[in-house]
């Protein structure tokens, strides 16, 4: 019988579940064949394979085709076209089409360990409450030489996350690859959100959590992440779109100072200000005196989320603001003696 849980919604506990693979794909002409490869080799065959080519050129469109033609034997796999609208659309579109019960994401530049589907698959048959399942990844490099074996654990990040507190307060690490997620719980919480293109499946998973749907957490890597140059983490598509995050959740979780629980203040703006002011680090090394500007303000978006802004951090803002100056003033405080050199951000150094 279903359990009707939090909202309303019937639960029901899945039994012999159907799995639709949702696969995003957008220009990935290197890696595509290797995507669909290791879905074949599943221990678990999925129920439907669901491709969304998300604008692509018509050379990797015809890629994509030929990947598609070469395992369609095999798999049963739907393509989906449509205009470029980002990888969270994808990820939507592909979900409404699907007939399957649960959703196991994957990226079109990672790949799967052949039990993959059926670990992640298992935990849902007993428990009608659990919204998605994940589990540690070893990341891999360009050529898919191993970079870092399970990189959760090597990183020390707790897991599950049990509170909004560890949620905000540091990266959440779970990788929609690494992921599989209850249709109903998707469709209960409205799906990614197409305005985000990095930092989408934290919103995700955020809503999820509020919403009352649990998750299940296994320690063994069964994802291979691909990190390589032009991977959707290494863009400027990426902060813009952490901007948008740090919006939202600014707006959902407001420091409560009765509760002394400063969301904002205390946890959200330490972790993102810590990515920002490293590519803040790398474009003004590079020279690229424009994106450190853009990168500059939103270093100032992100310091005026504090309930308290020191003078000090309003100046530092309008020299981080000036490309030129801020060089000059790295190279003259590495001069000076270690006792009196300036409280610099360790990010920004050492400069050379």
């Amino acid at each position: 019988m279903p359990d009707r849980g939090v909202g309303g919604c019937e639960r029901a506990i899945v039994t012999e579940a159907k799995i639709s693979v949702i696969l995003p794909y957008y220009n990935g002409a290197a890696f595509i064949s290797g995507a669909l490869a290791s879905i074949l080799r599943q221990s678990v065959a999925p129920h439907e394979v669901m491709v969304i080519n998300d604008g692509s050129t018509e050379e990797a469109s015809a890629a994509l085709r030929t990947a598609i033609d070469m395992h369609s034997d095999a798999l049963t796999i739907h393509l989906i076209e449509q205009e470029n609208q980002g990888q969270s659309a994808s990820r939507n579109r592909g979900v409404d089409a699907a007939t399957g019960d649960l959703m196991a994401f994957l990226d079109q530049d990672d790949e799967w360990r052949p039990e993959h589907l059926a670990h992640l698959s298992a935990p849902f048959e007993s428990s009608p409450e659990l919204g998605w399942t994940y589990s540690d990844f070893d990341e891999i490099d360009g050529q898919g030489k191993i970079v870092t074996r399970q990189f959760i654990r090597a990183h020390r990040s707790h897991h599950p996350k049990l509170s909004i507190l560890e949620i905000l307060g540091e990266d959440l690490m779970i990788l929609p690859s690494a992921s599989m997620l209850r249709k109903s719980a998707i469709e209960q919480v409205g799906g990614f959100d197409p305005r985000l293109r990095g930092y989408e499946d934290d919103d995700l998973f955020i809503r999820m959590f509020q919403a009352g749907w649990t998750s299940r957490f296994l320690g063994e890597a069964l994802t291979r992440f691909r990190v390589h140059q032009g991977s959707s983490s290494d863009n400027s598509s990426f902060r813009n779109s952490r901007m948008v995050f740090f919006e939202k959740m600014s707006t959902e979780f407001p420091d409560d100072f009765r509760l002394n629980r400063l969301y904002i203040s205390d946890l959200l703006v330490p972790r993102l200000l810590a990515s920002t002011v490293s590519e803040y680090s790398t474009a003004l090394q590079l020279r690229q005196d424009a994106e450190v500007r853009r990168i500059a303000e939103s270093i100032g978006i992100l310091l005026a989320g504090r309930h308290r802004v020191r003078l000090r951090s309003r100046l530092g803002v309008q020299v981080l603001r000036r490309p030129r100056l801020c060089r000059t003033i790295l190279r003259l405080s590495q001069s000076l003696p270690r006792f009196l050199r300036p409280s610099i951000s360790p990010a920004l150094l050492p400069w050379g």
